[in-house]
């Protein structure tokens, strides 16, 4: 007879936790990984914040900017989930997407979050192409409709 097939604590990508024979709580474990699947499957974030809101639901799911404070401290550029009136942190995986719903923007996760920023639009030069420019400007302004570009700052 083969060995029993024997797992890891948590699962590999999101650090779900995973259930084990005789785990007391087991509907803590998996109702924590239940609510983080949640948060994550919809790939998108209520706004990128500093601080915890003070009105966050259940579920709530935000990422953390570069210098958080309070319950957040240590965590910048986590994603923070609102799970049982307490937070829980997730470390972002390399080539993770996410919407942010406050700005309306995508963002990707490339060892840091990046937000790809139209370029400036093109001006002056000795030959103007008009119908290249229209063409550059429709096809940057559908991009920011699309939320895949940001306005440049």
């Amino acid at each position: 007879m083969p060995d029993p097939i024997s797992f890891p604590s948590t699962t590999r990508h999101t650090d779900l936790p995973l259930l084990f024979a005789g785990q007391s709580q087991k509907e803590f474990f998996l109702n924590q990984s239940l609510v983080t699947i949640d948060a994550l499957l919809i790939r998108s974030v209520e706004s990128v914040l500093n601080a915890p809101p003070e009105n966050a639901l259940e579920g709530d799911c935000y990422l953390i900017g570069a210098t958080p404070t309070g319950d957040w401290t240590g965590q910048g550029e986590n994603l923070a989930i609102r799970i049982g009136e307490s937070w829980t942190f997730v470390e972002p995986i390399e080539g993770m997407e996410l919407f942010d719903r406050a700005a309306g923007q995508k963002l990707i996760y490339r060892s840091q979050w990046f937000e790809p920023i139209a370029p400036s639009q093109p001006e002056g030069g000795a030959v103007v192409d008009v119908e290249a420019r229209a063409f550059i400007r429709a096809l940057a302004n559908t991009l920011k409709t699309a939320g895949i570009l940001a306005e440049p700052v």
